[in-house]
């Protein structure tokens, strides 16, 4: 399969991951994953989103017919029970990171690159998204299968993660966040 990648290493989005993971008392993997799942769905134009994560499965509603207006605490906590013993295929979330500590504050701008993937995507994923740090900065890796994501790739998406993110900080509903995706 011919893959698509890219790397982000975000001040920006380890901190607004861990802020909205402390003002509504949810794990920052969870924030991470619910931002995840909303931005994939858009991407795709479904009205849900499915990760395939080692221990199982995370599936999550993302429909803005029925959440457009659900308080950003309800999307996590919706994002904390998703987890099931599904096996959506074609879709993946790896944690592999070997720094957990909390955020700092520090702030700055994201440095986005293509890379070459140092482990090889599942068999038949079409999206892998590797998680290798989250304290004072986010770095994430992501392959997609050339095309499924569309004319922004890799990087686009990742991008767009962290502007979501940021944004998500700044807003207690889902409607500026679905207004961030879409």
């Amino acid at each position: 399969m011919d893959l698509d990648s890219g790397l982000i290493e975000s001040p920006s989005l380890a901190l607004a991951v861990h802020c909205l993971g402390e003002r509504h008392r949810a794990d920052p993997v969870t924030v991470l994953l619910a931002a995840v799942a909303l931005q994939l769905a858009a991407y795709t134009g479904e009205d849900e989103a499915a990760l395939r994560v080692p221990a199982g499965g995370f599936r999550l509603d993302c429909a803005p017919s029925r959440y457009r207006h659900e308080p950003v605490g309800s999307l996590l906590r919706r994002a904390e029970v998703a987890y099931e013993d599904s096996r959506p295929d074609g879709c993946w979330f790896a944690d592999r990171r070997c720094d957990a500590t909390g955020a700092t504050g520090v702030r700055g701008a994201a440095r986005l690159s293509a890379v070459v993937p140092r482990d090889p995507a599942p068999a038949g994923a079409r999206f892998f998204l590797c998680l290798l740090r989250l304290g004072p900065t986010a770095e994430l890796r992501l392959c997609a299968a050339h095309g499924f994501l569309g004319r922004r790739g890799p990087l686009g998406f990742l991008s767009d993660l962290e502007r979501v993110l940021v944004r998500a900080t700044g807003t207690s509903t889902t409607a500026g966040l679905y207004a961030a995706v879409r």
